[in-house]
């Protein structure tokens, strides 16, 4: 029986516990308080239970809540706009959507939708530290999480929060796991049918099951791997999935954190693998040989009955073990082979944490690699010791006598291949990575991607080196190369930059970097210069609502624009470039849009294209800018970029190559907006009370702005908008678009 252990300090909350229960009790009231939720709001009453309509709701998060990183700050930053731009339209789907854009993963996005469809009568802004109780992990799942999202909302504070309701538990998802006696229980807890279960267990063909290959290793040999079928690779990933959220469960209760393990596991990489690893006199690797294929049927078995963490039913282990299991070990290529690992090498992990503590080591585990690390004068004997068969002097080294024993106790075998010492004075790297003073990518990495950058906008293709075997060892060959893998690479490089540069106490501007200026050519030839449909920059995302609505209201009139398939459905055949906030949006300094950085963006294309002479400006790129105070300096860069300084009536300008620039429609003398081409119907829309405002005299109070105006009226009404007025605007696009059509 689980008691609450949060009672009388709010009588809301005591009202809504019950005294005792059970799984299935459980599972009852959370399906009730889910289809409340979504009933409710359809009813108009939101469906919430007295005890919730009695809480208040605080406007500021709790001070305790501190946002990670600038990226999720932003996003945290917009998600009040973006939920008062759908508040006529709360729902499920709608909520996710916009929590997914703020930076929430699905399964605390749905957490966050059930909160705000239980409140329908609060403010926007008041569910922000309920967003950030989400993001940070710190309530339990289902209904009684809800209610731990509330309090929070009620001004509680993380610790209160979590003590009353995350550390007994209730519905958890672990509690939840260990109270499943069976396939079917197991099964509904994955979100599968027990019969589909059933069916890929024990019905489907064996051979059918995996498709088995094997890639070269750079190092020699190879690796295979066995790649499920789709239907038990969604049922894998949904239990890798269920599995590290009782990871979580489990380190949260415990208040300990694993930070000897960075692979496979949620903000971790290669980078947090590598980075306790600088400066370092010594740095050790290890290699365990065929890792997966050590981590057999029973072993995996045996763990979830036996482990006080888990202690699961045995009919419940044995399928989570068939699920996981191929040729009794797991196959690598499977989504919950990384889970499991991690799991079964924790213990292999605790005893090689204590065992660097006691040598004066740092230890961490990326997968099947072991990492030591220090600044001792002499390496420890006990990890390391010069192998005695190449004499005095030997620069080979073997693992320690106790390090070995550590390994081979824990079920584990040393690749004797992949072990090797790095002093200060050579290159040491970690996961691939250079570590002897920052953490840096290796510089025949880099220069070969820079290479391939410079292939690309000039011949409009590139290769890769990969590796086959070919008489019995591994060769290199050159192999086409793919964007999407070079940008890959870039972003990967640019990753390592970044954190480079956060980690710098020295605030001061700086340019960009020669990796920067590679990848931001990269970015350019790929996204603009050979752009495979015409693309349109708009100022600014509001602006790219309201062109996208009117394309598709207006697409059999725009056969350049759009096309309608026979079924009705609308496709666009052109870009409207978004403004992501990523690293993407960094580089081209593109940022959320705006007639300064249109101006810029224009004179460095020009500049910065000229030694691309690869394939490309098939398709036109077109800016599209309002006739306002804010024109002149997109026009000023135009003249000084063409030598043509346009007047605003004219219907478009070739500014440079297949760069163009189309203005809203203006009369001779005078000023437009992108917003004054819809109707006064639809711009005179009332938003609780308040009125549409373009920036002129502001007042908060009385006014709603741009995003308030795109997110709210015009995308939930599309279909029922006039858009008429586009037309001017959208014959001047698609007349720029074909004038690129008939250039040579």
């Amino acid at each position: 029986m689980l008691k609450p252990a949060f009672k009388a300090e709010n009588p809301c909350a005591a009202r809504v516990f019950p005294t005792s229960l059970d799984p299935e009790s459980c599972a009852r009231a959370d399906r009730k308080t889910r289809m409340g939720a979504l009933d409710g709001t359809a009813r108009g009453d939101g469906g919430v239970p007295q005890p919730f309509r009695r809480l208040s709701f605080a406007v500021s998060p709790p001070p305790h809540f501190r946002p990670r990183g600038q990226e999720r700050q932003a996003g945290r930053g917009q998600l009040t706009d973006r939920l008062t731009a759908i508040q006529r339209r709360w729902r499920v789907h709608s909520i996710m959507q916009e929590a997914a854009v703020a930076g929430l993963v699905r399964r605390h996005s749905c957490l966050f939708a059930v909160a705000v469809l239980k409140n329908p009568g609060a403010s926007p802004a008041d569910f922000v530290p309920c967003f950030v109780a989400c993001e940070t992990n710190v309530v339990g799942y289902a209904s009684y999480g809800l209610l731990a999202m509330l309090l929070c909302l009620n001004g509680l504070s993380r610790k209160s929060a979590g003590e009353a309701f995350f550390f007994p538990a209730l519905m958890s998802r672990l509690t939840a796991l260990k109270a499943a006696k069976s396939l079917g229980d197991l099964a509904k807890l994955l979100d599968f049918k027990p019969k589909g279960v059933s069916y890929i267990l024990y019905k489907q063909p064996a051979a059918s099951k995996y498709a088995t290959f094997q890639i070269p290793k750079r190092s020699g040999g190879h690796r295979t791997i066995k790649a499920p079928s789709d239907s038990l690779k969604l049922l894998q990933q949904r239990l890798s999935d269920f599995l590290q959220d009782c990871v979580d469960e489990i380190n949260a209760v415990s208040g300990r954190r694993d930070r000897a393990a960075h692979g496979f596991k949620r903000k971790r990489s290669i980078i947090t693998n590598a980075r306790q690893h600088r400066h370092r006199r010594w740095v050790f690797n290890v290699g365990l040989e065929d890792f997966f294929l050590s981590i057999n049927f029973g072993r995996i078995r045996g763990f979830f009955i036996k482990t006080r963490a888990f202690e699961l039913q045995e009919a419940v282990a044995t399928v989570i073990t068939q699920i996981a299991c191929h040729e009794n070990s797991l196959p690598q290529g499977s989504p919950c082979s990384p889970v499991i690992s991690n799991l079964i090498a924790h213990l292999l992990d605790m005893r090689l944490v204590k065992l660097a503590s006691e040598s004066g080591c740092t230890y961490s585990r990326y997968a099947d690699d072991l990492t030591f690390s220090t600044n001792k004068r002499d390496f420890p004997s006990a990890i390391a010791v010069p192998s005695a068969a190449e004499g005095a002097g030997s620069h080979v080294w073997l693992a320690g006598e106790a390090l070995r024993k550590v390994i081979e106790s824990a079920g584990f075998r040393i690749n004797a291949k992949k072990t090797h010492l790095m002093y200060r004075a050579s290159r040491q790297s970690v996961t691939g990575l250079v570590v002897n003073e920052r953490i840096n990518v290796r510089w025949e990495y880099r220069h070969n991607v820079r290479a391939m950058v410079d292939r690309l906008v000039r011949t409009g293709h590139f290769d890769l080196l990969a590796v086959k075997r070919e008489n019995g060892g591994p060769v290199l060959e050159e192999r086409p190369g793919t964007l999407n893998e070079l940008h890959g690479m870039l972003g990967f490089i640019d990753s390592v930059e970044s954190l480079n540069k956060n980690e710098t106490s020295d605030s001061r501007p700086r340019g960009k970097s020669s990796r920067e200026k590679v990848y931001r050519e990269f970015l350019l030839y790929s996204t603009f210069y050979a752009a495979p449909t015409p693309v349109i920059i708009c100022e600014g995302e509001t602006d790219n609502v309201y062109l996208t609505h009117a394309i598709r209201s207006l697409a059999a009139a725009f056969p350049t624009l759009a096309e309608v398939a026979p079924g009705g459905k609308i496709r666009l055949k052109v870009r409207l470039y978004k403004y992501p906030r990523s690293s993407t949006a960094r580089v081209l300094d593109l940022k959320d849009g705006g007639s300064s950085v249109l101006s810029r963006f224009i004179a460095a294309y020009k500049k910065e294209t000229k030694r691309f002479t690869g394939p490309g400006l098939k398709e036109p790129v077109v800016i599209v800018y309002d006739s306002d105070d804010g024109a002149k300096s997109i026009r000023n860069t135009i003249k000084s970029v063409s030598g043509v300084k346009p007047i605003g009536s004219e219907p478009f300008v070739h500014i440079v190559k297949n760069l163009y620039a189309v203005a809203t429609p203006v009369e001779p003398g005078g000023e437009s907006r992108i917003e004054d081409l819809f109707d006064a119907k639809t711009k005179g829309t009332v938003i609780d009370g308040k009125t549409f405002n373009e920036g002129h005299d502001f007042d908060p109070d009385r006014h709603y702005g741009k995003k308030v105006f795109a997110h709210r009226v015009v995308r939930p009404n599309a279909d029922k908008i006039d858009f008429g007025g586009f037309r001017p605007l959208l014959t001047t696009v698609a007349a720029a678009i074909d004038e690129h059509a008939g250039r040579p």
